[in-house]
């Protein structure tokens, strides 16, 4: 049922004239056809929306998970270019390396350095540990040596500062990452220099 647009009186939907005044419909169907055709048209273009922003979710998950894969394999990129150094095993003889295995690793043991550098003296496997652990731990000392001095100067200064003195001591796990490189390519019998200081030679 609805109502005549002129007098009120209810009428059936597909009446076209209104059976108590005589007046014609036509102009309230057509506002509902057009209304209908409204509708018709726009559907297309809600739908077309809704797709358009499923497909923009559906594709930002995607690309930003390509961006964190490439970061991924950038860094790991990164890294094995920077632990791939000069490998030098082939001129050791195995066996050299297979009884000198245990003075190679001490060689990165700070001081302990000490022992290899004197107590294998004819080995050339386990003296090439030991130049290596050797350079890392002067390097170490003289670097904590400045931190000490500089962290110093930073407390004198202010107090308030002391957030900085921690930042500089950070620096340092550096060494301890070199340190382990050194112990497992000694602990595998490969004869690798450590990155940026492994070209530096003190023992002969």
């Amino acid at each position: 049922m609805k109502n005549c647009n002129i007098c009120g009186a209810e009428i059936l939907e597909k009446d076209r004239f209104c059976s108590s005044c005589g007046a014609e419909q036509f102009q309230e169907q057509q506002e509902e056809q057009l209304n209908q055709q409204y509708d018709n048209n726009t559907q297309p273009n809600y739908q077309q929306a809704n797709y358009n922003n499923q497909q923009q979710n559906y594709q930002q998950p995607n690309y930003q998970q390509y961006q964190q894969n490439q970061q991924q394999y950038d860094f790991s990129d990164n890294f094995q270019n920077f632990v791939n150094t000069e490998d030098s095993t082939g001129q050791f003889h195995p066996g050299d390396i297979q009884q000198n295995k245990v003075m190679a690793v001490l060689a990165y043991f700070g001081l302990l350095v000490l022992i290899p550098i004197l107590a294998a003296k004819e080995s050339p496997f386990a003296r090439f540990h030991a130049n290596q652990g050797l350079v890392l731990t002067l390097f170490a000392i003289a670097y904590y040596f400045v931190v000490s001095i500089f962290n110093a100067i930073i407390l004198v200064i202010s107090w308030n500062l002391y957030f900085i003195t921690i930042i500089s001591n950070l620096f340092g796990i550096v060494f301890l990452v070199f340190a382990i490189l050194g112990i497992v390519n000694a602990a595998n019998g490969v004869a690798k220099e450590l990155p940026i200081i492994g070209k530096i030679k003190i023992l002969k």
